[in-house]
């Protein structure tokens, strides 16, 4: 029996690699080249620690996604079934085989038993940075951006009777740049039209929330340390996370918040049981993730809104393909998962980063991802126009789902051959909805600030599905969950639909480094009738969108 085999060659390997068969290296991840921006430096001495994860293969992971998909399908029979952490746990196990032979491939290469701990289909262990140059068949450089330096090789690989076993290893090519969709209004002295909670409520004809006279300014907010995450009292990122609290917890009435804070690089700990805030190896996507998986059922949030983003093709397509399946892992379990589009227009880099430069538009990620549901922007009133800051587009990495399949026949029927070759046709399109998202005033630093961007549309967003939940769930109904079925198929009749406005990019410069990038004549993604890639549906109207969710 093969899997028999693969267990019994890894138990053996120890002392005996170069007469075993299927025990030569074959790369499971590469890079082309130093990503931009980072600068690698001198090699890290071999006793400093990493943390890696390991995901392994998932037989039933197709069957998985259809099941998530019917759980999210108004009228199907499974509907709002939402699955248990346990019940997600048994369909995507991979079968002992498989996870005894990994265990006892990483145990003969020196990684203490202590420090290995499966959950589900991923693997986390701990080992010196001479143990995984060995495992790995590679070598690890001290890379460096800005103020942060953190251990990386730009290739690794495993034993050839393990590759098909296993989907991928991070943070190994796991760089990152994810960033805040929100930015200060550099102008404060204007405050003729500012969006404040009354015209939001206007706005989307929400039911308005009159607190009494006794209680909080505010709703109660816990915040939750993921990796040592912190809240950041820095002038340079305090804006969002009082953006995204102030104005969720303003616009649910009371309803309970929780700030997770996820930290991308833990701090020193005298048991090394972490590695030091140097090496950099935790990742925020996948600390988290794991981290809401593990929780109890009764303790997952009903809605969980992002507002980061980072251009897809920097992600390493194997790392976005597992963070993307843990996302419908988390909408499987009732989670509504909203992610802010992206302030990048239709792209700022615009040029393929395979070594051919190839001019082409930029998706974001993980706004491109099928699992989540992106919030793109709006401003303005009578009419509301699509912001051209607002990024949309196709993924390069995710095709296009079942529930997309018929919207995407009618917009490329009326796009005809505009942006022809810039972008993939075959592609998940995104966004799928979108709020208001410019002069939104906070309270920050000790003043009030304005702030702009899809930060300001996606706690808006969640805002409402939270508020739907609670319709439902007083009538006994079940969470919303993963949206974007329902979204595709009914639920857009409870939007507005915007079709004035443009997206827009690919200027030459690229707006975070000012250096030279791709350069795209008149390129943009307009706003029209029905489903685009800058606004998605529209904006929603909760007045029809409350009559809606009561009825199925």
């Amino acid at each position: 029996m093969m899997l028999f085999n693969l267990v019994f060659l890894l138990w053996c390997w120890a002392g005996t690699t170069s007469t075993l068969p299927g025990n030569a290296p074959e790369i499971i991840e590469s890079l082309r080249g130093i990503p931009k921006g980072w600068t690698q430096r001198d090699a890290p001495p071999q006793t400093d620690m990493l943390v890696l994860r390991l995901a392994m293969d998932q037989p039933m992971l197709a069957d998985f996604h259809q099941l998530v998909n019917d759980l999210s399908t108004p009228d199907y029979p499974l509907y709002g079934k939402h699955l248990t952490k346990r019940e997600v746990d048994d369909i995507l196990q991979p079968s002992s085989e498989v996870s005894d032979g990994i265990v006892a491939w990483l145990k003969n290469a020196g990684v203490a038993a202590d420090f290995i701990k499966l959950s589900g289909h991923w693997i986390t262990f701990r080992l010196n940075v001479g143990t995984a140059e060995a495992l790995l068949d590679t070598k690890f450089y001290n890379f460096h951006k800005g103020d942060v330096t953190v251990i990386r090789t730009l290739q690794d690989s495993v034993l050839s009777i393990l590759r098909n076993k296993i989907e991928t290893i991070q943070p190994t090519i796991r760089f990152g740049s994810p960033r805040a969709q929100a930015e200060w209004m550099m102008d404060n002295s204007d405050d003729s039209s500012p969006l404040q909670i009354n015209p939001s409520v206007g706005i989307y004809q929400m039911d308005p929330f009159d607190p009494p006279a006794n209680a909080l300014r505010m709703g109660h907010i816990e915040l939750v340390s993921i990796n040592k995450g912190v809240v950041s009292f820095q002038v340079s990122t305090s804006a969002e996370a009082n953006l995204d609290v102030q104005y969720a917890a303003a616009l649910t009435g009371g309803t309970p918040l929780v700030y997770f804070s996820t930290g991308g690089r833990a701090p020193m700990n005298s048991n090394a049981d972490q590695p030091s805030a140097a090496n950099g190896t935790n990742e925020p996507y996948l600390d988290q993730l794991h981290f809401l998986l593990g929780l109890n059922d009764s303790l997952l949030p009903s809605v969980l809104s992002t507002s980061y983003a980072e251009d897809e093709e920097t992600v390493p397509y194997s790392y976005a393909v597992q963070v993307c399946n843990l996302f419908a892992q988390v909408g499987a379990r009732g989670v509504s998962v909203i992610f802010a589009s992206g302030d990048t227009g239709v792209g700022s880099g615009c040029q393929s980063n395979d070594g051919k430069n190839t001019l082409r538009f930029s998706p974001s990620f993980p706004a491109s991802c099928p699992w989540v549901t992106a919030v793109g922007g709006t401003y303005s009133l009578n009419p509301e126009l699509a912001a051209a800051f607002t990024s949309g587009g196709f993924s390069n990495y995710s095709p296009q789902p079942t529930w997309q399949t018929d919207t995407m026949k009618d917009y490329f029927n009326q796009l005809g051959d505009k942006n022809e070759g810039y972008y993939n046709i075959w592609g998940r399109g995104y966004p799928d909805a979108s709020a208001q998202a410019v002069r939104y005033l906070i309270w920050n630093q000790g003043g009030p600030e304005y702030v702009y961007g899809t930060s300001c549309a996606a706690p808006t967003f969640a805002a409402i599905i939270n508020n739907l939940n609670n319709i439902r769930m007083t009538q006994g109904k079940t969470k919303l969950g993963f949206l974007n079925p329902w979204l595709y198929v009914q639920g857009n009749q409870g939007f507005t639909d915007i079709t004035v406005g443009a997206s827009r990019g690919c200027s030459g410069v690229d707006m975070f480094t000012g250096q030279p990038a791709g350069k795209i004549k008149e390129a943009s993604w307009e706003a029209i009738a029905g489903w685009d890639p800058v606004t998605g549906w529209g904006t929603p109207n909760y007045a029809k969108l409350k009559t809606m969710v009561a009825k199925f």
